[in-house]
């Protein structure tokens, strides 16, 4: 029989070193030990070494669970960010997972395994998104790897020394209407029975979902006021197992600023009570409503503004532009910033400020007729 080889010590029968090291005693008072194994002394010790440092560094080694950074986020996001948001909120933060993160190169790669230049490769290579888009990722990729840090499953936040490419994307210029796009619009308006939301929108500066959720109760026409307190939108509500479904929601304002009251026309406080008077019954009291009495969708908001611009004959722009248009003549006929951003339910003034205080094509023309009326007054 061939002579069995002996094994030195330490070994193992597939040929690995084993290293076991004193991790104190269980609750009978015995010795416990945890074991290292590697292909070489050497190895085998160096784990051994790297746990040591651990307990002593952080009290407790890293858990060894394999979970990839897709799993990771997903879980991270159900488990410290559903219980915490609102459902619209939630919503983007799933957008922005299933979208960016979930099934992508760094998604599938292991939390232990990711280093700051899979990192900045990936976020490089989503340059052509905008920059807020960049940042909605960035915030999320940081939130999990701190989330996974404090449930020990990695040591240090790889993204900390990740940089924001530039974006691609310039930035959006706001829509506002022209004078005479404004009065085509105004025009074209009166053959449509909602043409009404849109004035409104036109007159007051209100946020589409605002206009949504507004009830009879909130209008005053003796004071020619209106309220906002709430605001509507649909969302994908998700449960804890990650089923999501569509529903209208209605909520607060988000800052103390969004509610407000908005005094209104007397053009507005007419065709608001012309349109009381022929108005759907809502069992909710809206102002806005279809038929059967429930909230108009965006959908429809969105197409028949979209109609109401053909009709008109003007560019078709977003819905937002009546909103903006709204600021943008109050600035124009020379109402302070202070009291438009409190109309338009701004946080601070400098949002006002950066959004709306600059020159429009009118406004040009204005101010070229100004200097042309100058120059001739010199000559004279």
């Amino acid at each position: 029989m061939p002579e069995e080889k002996k094994r030195k010590k330490g070994e193992r029968a597939d040929g690995r070193i084993q290293i076991r090291v004193n991790i104190g005693r269980d609750d009978n008072g015995k010795i416990k030990y945890k074991y290292f194994y590697g292909h070489t002394k050497k190895e085998a010790a160096a784990k051994a070494e790297a746990f040591k440092l651990d307990l002593l560094n952080y009290g407790k080694p890293l858990d060894t669970t394999t979970t990839t950074l897709s799993e990771w986020t997903y879980k991270h996001l159900f488990t410290n960010v559903k219980p915490t948001v609102q459902a619209g909120t939630f919503e983007r933060y799933m957008a922005t997972y299933k979208n960016r993160i979930q099934g992508s190169s760094i998604g599938n790669m292991e939390l232990k395994d990711i280093q700051p230049i899979h990192l900045q490769n990936f976020m490089n290579n989503h340059s052509d998104l905008s920059k807020s888009s960049l940042r909605k990722i960035y915030n999320l990729l940081h939130a999990s790897f701190k989330s996974a840090i404090a449930n020990n499953l990695i040591r240090i936040n790889p993204l900390e020394n990740v940089k924001l490419p530039s974006s691609e994307v310039k930035q959006k210029e706001i829509e506002i209407l022209t004078l005479d796009e404004q009065k085509a619009y105004m025009k074209a308006l009166d053959t449509n029975r909602n043409g009404i939301l849109f004035l409104t929108a036109l007159l007051t500066g209100m946020r589409i979902g605002e206009l949504l959720a507004l009830k009879w109760d909130n209008v005053d026409l003796n004071t020619g006021t209106i309220t906002v307190c709430e605001t509507l939108r649909r969302v994908k509500v998700y449960d804890d197992k990650g089923n999501s479904e569509s529903k209208i929601l209605t909520k607060c304002p988000k800052t103390e600023k969004g509610y407000r009251s908005i005094p209104i026309p007397k053009t507005l406080v007419l065709a608001l009570k012309k349109y009381q008077l022929a108005s759907y019954n809502s069992a909710e009291g809206l102002v806005f409503c279809t038929k059967s009495g429930s909230p108009f969708q965006y959908n429809y908001v969105w197409y028949t503004h979209k109609a109401l611009c053909k009709k008109a004959n003007i560019r078709e722009t977003s819905i937002h532009a009546l909103r903006h248009t709204f600021a943008s003549r109050s600035i124009e006929a020379g109402i302070d910033v202070k009291t438009v951003s409190d109309l338009l339910g701004h946080a601070n003034t400098q949002i006002t400020w950066n959004t709306y205080v600059h020159s429009t094509n009118d406004s040009k023309r204005e101010a070229a007729n100004t200097m042309e009326n100058i120059y001739k007054n010199m000559l004279l």
